[in-house]
Parts: structure tokens; sequence; C-alpha cells
């Protein structure tokens, strides 16, 4: 597919300035809610020509647009056909019928060129039922007729299920239709007589959960490549870029919020059999109450479907098997292809991947590139390169290198910085969600002479297995501040503090070679990292979104850090945990003394010293969570706070900023050492322990 091209919209040269005035004058962006609470569509549809040749299949494919709609909870305005169908509903507000008073219009039939007297040329347009030679009514719209008429009132979506509507000055002329309306979708060329546009509806609803909606853009060029003739072209026209990833109302998050009119326009391309580069259910992070998750289904790979492989990427050598690491690997020092028993395929050219350039090297175009990630990967029958589900997101330069001169002074300068590689990336969804972490892209890399120099992909099979809840937002983001990289699957990036600034839904996968029993939904939060309180830079974390795939995380109730303890004195240790999935093992330890037992609570004896205590909590799954605390047992009196061999003003002054009266939490984080009865506050009580021990300075504690 051709990549997103915003072009300035064609209007009337002549009212230019009062046109954009009022454009802009009239145009408010508004929120995403449907202006009358009912979806609401309309279709008009051409079977009997008298000149032209008949359309057998439109009418069937009108009903079929029907009954999808209606079974969602549409309400059809209008549905007319042949004689009844009237070019008139789609220029005039004033008919009963007229398309703007519809989320959704759909015209089958046949295009046509004809003079319109607004932009004085021919333009072509829905061709409607020929009049009677006595009869002089129009029966063609041109885009002049439908100047600033769509999404005035109700419309989002006009689709021309017709040849050539969107062909005149890419599609601009018929841009100018816009008032509010979204997306109108066409085509560029000729478009075969099919079914198409109950196609296109068909995959824009949600049938089960296993088959969700798409969006609109998507939905019509999929339907293009599913009906049409090889070298036709599909052409959405849109108010801005972000039409594109409209849904149609009653689907996951519904459409974009209405757009502001101005003079641009942004167009979209797609020949049958090119790679979709328009997102397909990708959604933000909506209230989800449950998401499914699913069980990896590890491939069979066998020696002869490696060594396809390899003949195929042009990679010799002799063929190692390593079942210990179950891992395949051909290859020379050129070129190597590593492909995982447990998952993932790697193939690469070192010597074009990570060579020193002296200059610039000769990369193809953006378009070319990916078009040649695209050949290699679909062009190897059986080779199970190119996912089904796969659409191209991007590419983009990489690895800059950069020229240098040395000078007299021994400083350098920069003569020239260039990319030495193209990297073309397919990004994964599952149910509507977007995958993320190391296996949820597969990427192509294409060097000089437009070469495919390397490819890497996970991208694991797998298949249901149940529903799970999710955790609230909130809940994780506070999750995430508490436990920080406990809680997450991919770590944490290295900073003083990390602000989380968003958040969204989608699924995990590991990357290549990485074992992985389930894909689970986690939520993405985007974090800001600070250094010195100033944003160094952005990242995001990935914690799991439902509270069995977190791993448990363990909870130490008895002691609290920083507890002080007798010479002697039994110590209590108790724990839980939450989260993972129950039931749990819980293990303690002393970084003094080792090993101290399984269960809580667990009532030990400790050797005097500083201790580091560590339960250790082990879910029904396998999963580990741990959690420390230091203690003193019998290394000082227990009011001696600063450790200096007696008890005095100083260590009062500490027990005075600690003290907070009976059942009230602990004035600050240090003043676990003031409550020496161990009852989670600083009072009374704790003073008359303390005034045991109080001898003044350079003299043992009274307490000794």
């Amino acid at each position: 597919m051709r990549p997103p091209i915003v072009l300035p919209r064609n209007i009337h040269y002549a009212r230019l300035p009062l046109m954009i005035a009022i454009g802009l004058a009239a145009s408010v962006s508004r929120a995403a809610v449907d202006d009358d609470g009912v979806y609401e569509f309309g279709i008009e549809w051409i079977v009997d020509y008298r000149d032209a040749d008949d359309l057998p299949l439109c009418d069937d494919d009108a009903d079929s647009v029907d009954n999808v709609l209606s079974g969602k909870g549409w309400t059809k305005v209008f549905k007319k056909g042949n004689g009844d169908a009237n070019v008139s509903h789609w220029k005039s507000d004033k008919e009963s019928d007229y398309v703007d008073k519809v989320d959704l219009a759909l015209f089958r039939g046949h295009g046509t060129k004809s003079w319109d007297w607004k932009f004085l040329k021919d333009l072509h347009g829905p061709m409607f039922r020929e009049p009677k030679w006595y009869d002089t009514s129009d029966y063609r719209l041109t885009p002049g007729e439908a100047y600033q008429r769509y999404g005035d009132k109700d419309a989002e979506w006009i689709a021309f299920g017709c040849c050539k509507a969107l062909t005149d000055g890419g599609g601009g002329y018929w841009a100018a239709a816009f008032k509010g309306a979204h997306l109108i979708l066409g085509y560029e060329t000729n478009a075969t007589h099919a079914a198409y546009a109950s196609t296109w509806v068909d995959l824009m609803v949600s049938n089960n959960a296993g088959d969700p909606a798409k969006r609109v853009g998507y939905s019509w060029f999929v339907a293009c490549d599913n009906t049409q003739a090889n070298g036709n072209v599909a052409r959405i026209v849109g108010e801005n870029a972000s039409m594109i990833n409209d849904f149609l109302w009653g689907q996951s998050v519904g459409p974009q919020a209405d757009p502001v009119v101005d003079q641009y326009y942004t167009r979209w391309d797609h020949k049958k059999g090119d790679p979709i580069t328009v997102p397909a259910m990708n959604r933000p992070a909506a209230a989800q109450t449950n998401l499914p998750y699913y069980e990896v289904t590890p491939r069979s790979i066998t020696p002869e479907y490696v060594q396809q492989l390899a003949a195929y990427m042009g990679v010799t050598g002799t063929l190692v098997h390593d079942p210990a690491d179950r891992m395949y690997y051909i290859g020379t020092p050129a070129r190597y292809l590593r492909v995982s028993e447990v998952e993932g395929i790697e193939f690469g050219r070192p010597s074009d991947l990570w060579r020193s350039f002296t200059s610039a090297p000769a990369l193809p175009p953006l378009p070319d590139a990916m078009m040649t990630v695209y050949s290699f990967l679909a062009s190897c029958a059986g080779c199970d390169l190119l996912p089904p589900d796969a659409t191209i997101s991007e590419a983009r330069f990489s690895d800059t290198q950069a020229t240098i001169e040395q000078l007299p002074d021994d400083t350098f300068v920069v003569i020239e910085e260039y990319p030495t590689y193209i990297q073309v990336n397919y990004p994964r969804q599952i149910n509507g969600f977007p995958v993320v972490g190391p296996g949820g892209t597969c990427m192509g890399y294409v060097g000089q002479g437009n070469q495919v120099v390397g490819f890497t992909r996970a991208w694991r099979p797998y298949r249901y297995a149940g529903d799970v809840t999710i955790l609230p937002e909130q809940e994780v983001r506070d999750l995430f501040d508490t436990y920080g990289d406990k809680v997450t699957v991919s770590g944490v990036p290295d900073a003083e503090e990390l602000v989380i600034t968003a958040a969204s839904l989608g699924y995990y996968e590991h990357g290549f070679h990485r074992d992985q029993t389930y894909i689970i939904p986690v939520y993405l939060l985007f974090v800001d990292c600070l250094i010195a309180g100033s944003v160094e830079s952005s990242d995001v974390v990935f914690v799991p979104a439902a509270s069995r795939f977190l791993p448990p995380i363990a909870q130490i109730a008895d002691p609290l850090d920083g507890w002080r303890f007798a010479a002697g004195e039994s110590v209590t240790l108790e724990g839980s945990a939450i989260h993972g999935q129950p039931e749990y093992d819980y293990s303690w330890s002393s970084d003094l003394d080792g090993f101290l037992g399984d269960g809580t609570p667990l009532v030990v004896g400790l050797t005097a010293g500083t201790h580091s205590i560590t339960l250790r909590v082990t879910d029904s799954a396998g999963g580990v969570g741990e959690a420390s605390v230091t203690i003193e047992v019998g290394v000082s009196a227990g009011s001696d706070f600063d450790d200096d061999g007696d008890v005095d003003l100083t260590d009062f002054a500490h027990f005075q900023t600690c003290f907070n009266g009976p059942n009230r939490p602990y004035a600050q984080s240090d003043c676990a050492d003031a409550d020496p009865d161990h009852d989670r506050d600083v009072d009374l009580s704790d003073f008359a322990l303390f005034q045991g021990c109080f001898n003044g300075p350079n003299r043992p504690p009274a307490c000794l």
C-alpha cells in the first residue's frame, strides 16, 4: 500500500478565501458521540441500467449490508434501488432520504464522468439510472454538487461502490465535500463487480471473541483484496490522518472525534495484493472487565524446514542442531540462519548489517523498502515467514553512522551523518489489541541495493485458553508505583524517578528463543524518566493486567524494617502474599543465619547482629516474589538510636520526633526503632522503655 499523503483539497478557485473562512468558522471538533443517539445507515443501488451493463450483484450486496448492520442494532433509514434511487438524495438537504442524515451511506452501481459546473471540468462520481429519452432529470453525481455537504448533520462515512469515483485530483475534488464527515471511500481505478460492500461491513463488526471488529478504512482495503481483480486500487480520503482510526458506532471505541474542517485532507491508496499499512484494530485502554488469554502452541521445527528456509535465503553451510539449547544453526560469516525450536527465526548478513561505512550507502526510498520486505516474506511458499494477520506499520532509517574529519588541533568535526539500513516493522495484534514486548513485531532490514540483509520474527501460534478479569487501571498504576520492577514483565528503565503519563492495554510476547506458556493481557504504562527532577527520556513498561499473571507479591507484616530486638528475644516472622496464583508457599531466611524455616507465622531465635530477613513466596504456578526487612538483634541498647554506646539527649531528640501517641502510625519512615514494644506506634509505653535506658552521654545505657 502507498503511504498516506496529506494534500490541499480542491476548492473552487473563485471562492477560495470565502470558503476557507466559512469552513473554519462553522467547524468545531466534536467528541465521538452520535448526534441523535441512533446508529443509522442508508443504501442506494442500481442493478438495471438502460444503456450501461446491468450489475446483478448490487441488490444482493445491499441486502447483505442491511442484514449485517440491522443485526447489530443499526437503524435503516432508507434502502432504495433502481428507479427509486435518486441522485438528489446525495446533494440536497431538503430530501427526506438525504445521505447526511445517516451515519453511513453506501452507493452501489456504476461510476461515470460528467461535467461539473462548480469545478468547470469533467469529473467522476456515481451514476444513477439513466433517464428515458424524454426525461431530462440529472442522474450523475459530481463532487461540486456535494460541495461541503457531508457531515454537517450526521454522516461519518460515505462509500462509493463504483468505478473511479475518487480518481480525479487524488480524490481531492470529493474531499471538498467534507463538512464534518470523516471518510469517503471508493476506488481510484475500475472496481470489479463483486459483493465487496457486504465484505467491508462484515469486517467492521464483531461477530465473536475470535473475530473482533476492524477499523472502517482497514476493512475497505481488505475487501479490495478479497473481491477485486489484480491491479485495482482502492482509495480513501479523510478530513485528517486520524480518521483512518475510526471504528463503527457500537464497535470497540467507535469513531474518532469529529474533525475540524480546513483546507487539507489525507489520502490512502491500496493496490490489491500490496501490504495493508493502515491500522486494523489497535485500541486504547478503554474500561475492560474481562479479556481472553491465549496458550502458546509451539511449532514443530524439522531439519527439512530449516534447510528450506536456508535455501530460500541463500544461506549455505552445515546444518547444526543443538538439542540441549533447542536451536538449529546454519551459515557462514557472510550469511547465517538460526531457527529456534522454542520460537523464532533469525536471518542476517552481518557484513551488510554491521559494517562501517565511509560514506552514505545507497538506500532505497522507504516505500520501495517496504515492498522489498513484503516480497521477501510472501514469496517463499510453505516457509511461513509472513504471518497472515501481519500489516506493515512503519519503515524507518536506522543505525546512524557518521563521517568525521580530524582537524589540526586534534579535534573532530562531523562531515556527514547517514543511516546504514532501513528497518521495516510488522506489528502484531491479538483480539484488537497491540502485541508488545520483543516478540510483538517481526522486523525486516533492507540495505544497499534494496536487498534484505536481516530478518527476525517470533510470532508464536496460540489458541484460546480462557478469560481473565482485568484489574482497574488505577490499581495497576498504584502497584507499579509501590513495587516497581517486581510487577513488570520486562524490567524498568534506569532513572531516579518514573512518572506514569498514560496507560493502555495490549498483549505481551517474549522475543526470540524465550519460553512462554501464555500470551497475556498487559497494561502499557508510558513513563517519563526523571533525573534530578528533569525529564531525560520517555519509555514504556509492561505490567500484567490480570491478578493471576502478576508475580506473587510478598509482604512482611512482622518484623517491620528497623525494629530492634534484645539478645535472646524471640522474633515472630509473619508474611502474606497477593496476586499470582494461590496457594502460596512461604520460606524465610537471614543473611546471617541462613535458612530459618517455612510457613507463616514462624517464631525464631536469631544470633546477635544486623539481619536482612527475606521472605520468599512461591505460588502454585511457580511464580516467585520476595520481600526483605533489616532488623537488629542484641547489637546495642534498644534506645541507642545513634549507636554511640549511650542513651542521651541526642537519642531523646529522635524519640521525641517519632512520638505520636497510641494507635497512630509512625510519624516518619525511620521511626520503627523508636517502637521497642513492636506494637506499631510510638507512645508512652515506648517512652517508659526509653526512660529505663536513659543514662546520659558517655555512660553505658541503664538498661544493659
